[in-house]
């Protein structure tokens, strides 16, 4: 059985946090190269973030590097990549445990002449479909299957590559489109991969380690923690933070679809509510013609209701936690948060990270009704 701590090992999780530091080392692929470039991050960051795609995404500044370096930071003609090498320096023992935390693709390089300072972002994976819109013709029928579907958008983006999937035990996986789907050149294409997947409860992602990932769109938290956090002396919380807010909460959401098949247009609208008061309204508009535009409603009202109450923590560095895990922050007093992580925040050269989800001891899901309304403009 493999630890909860991997690929690093459990050193870390019982180790004070004085007696280690964090281990970073930066590699910079190039297309057409065999070696990488090693960089010298200065400063560094790396970001999952299950209500964002690209769900990965990092920040780092590096030292001035050489002139070929430099000639080479620009990802609007070369595929650049950044891996991270990451770990811990264990300082009683000298040794280190360094893994690949991430592979991502370059999406821009700012280069400061003036203070000699280079700062790069990356993403992972999701941002080739994002900025790929559909570009042919397409039909998908009622013997389609959702999930192939998608797989088959994401795989016509990833030009020239070979994709690697990890399909969750329990997403529905031989749902039919209940309904002919027309795509047309310029449609956005991860708009309809991300519709779609809400249409079968699903997530679809990708992990910075290349693999592409479809998961249960609202996880359920696991029985047993995964990650014990203590505040107080000799504890790991630096900060806890709990937030109430109606910013991003709904407890009512329309999904509303406008589209055209030939010379007539509609608007499906569908909504997703609970008894919950005071009513607030979450709104969703999308340009093409909606699958299952119900579950895809129902889906949006779980993630707005769960995100009424979240917990931030801000914590000495463990770096195998990720979205989906359930963790336990203790305060000093005793009391805790039970929380499934949405985001998980690395500051790589700090040694801190910053966990965000919602709190598994709060809000308990009422019954949702859905309706489903059809107009034609």
């Amino acid at each position: 059985m493999a630890t909860k701590t991997a690929p690093w090992s459990a050193e870390a999780l019982t180790s004070a946090v004085d007696t280690y530091g964090i281990a970073l080392e930066v590699n910079l692929y190039v297309a057409g190269r065999t070696l990488p470039y090693s960089l010298s991050a200065v400063d560094t960051s790396d970001d999952y973030d299950a209500k964002r795609s690209p769900r990965v995404a990092a920040t780092l500044s590096i030292a001035w590097p050489s002139a070929e370096v430099l000639a080479l930071l620009d990802p609007r003609f070369t595929a650049l990549e950044i891996e991270f090498l990451t770990g811990y320096r264990f300082l009683m023992t000298g040794h280190d445990d360094t893994q690949q935390m991430a592979h991502l693709r370059v999406q821009e390089c700012v280069i400061d002449y003036a203070e000699k300072s280079v700062s790069i972002t990356a993403a992972s994976d999701e941002c080739i479909p994002i900025g790929y819109p559909i570009d042919t013709t397409t039909t998908y029928t009622t013997s389609h299957e959702v999930l192939a579907s998608i797989r088959e958008l994401v795989d016509d983006a990833m030009v020239g590559e070979t994709t690697t999937w990890v399909i969750a035990d329990n997403v529905r996986t031989t749902d039919l489109f209940n309904d002919t789907q027309e795509l047309s050149p310029g449609q956005d294409r991860w708009s309809l991969i991300t519709d779609w997947a809400d249409s079968i409860g699903a997530v679809v992602y990708h992990d910075g380690l290349g693999v592409w990932h479809v998961d249960p769109a609202n996880p359920t938290a696991l029985a047993s923690t995964q990650a014990d956090l203590v505040d107080g002396e000799r504890g790991t919380i630096v900060n806890l933070i709990t937030t109430n807010s109606r910013n991003d909460y709904g407890n009512r959401v329309a999904a509303v679809y406008e589209y055209t098949v030939g010379s007539s247009s509609y608007r499906v609208t569908a909504i997703a509510a609970t008894s919950l008061t005071p009513r607030t309204m979450v709104t969703v508009t999308q340009n093409f013609k909606p699958h299952n535009a119900a579950e895809v409603s129902r889906q949006m009202l779980l993630r707005a209701l769960r995100r009424g109450h979240t917990v931030e923590v801000v914590a000495a560095t463990w770096l195998w936690i990720r979205p989906g895990y359930s963790i336990t922050a203790t305060r000093a007093d005793g009391t805790h948060e039970r929380l499934l992580v949405e985001r998980a925040a690395f500051d790589l050269t700090g040694g801190v990270m910053t966990l965000a989800g919602q709190n598994l001891d709060g809000i308990s899901f009422l019954d949702i009704s859905t309706t489903v309304t059809t107009t034609t403009l």
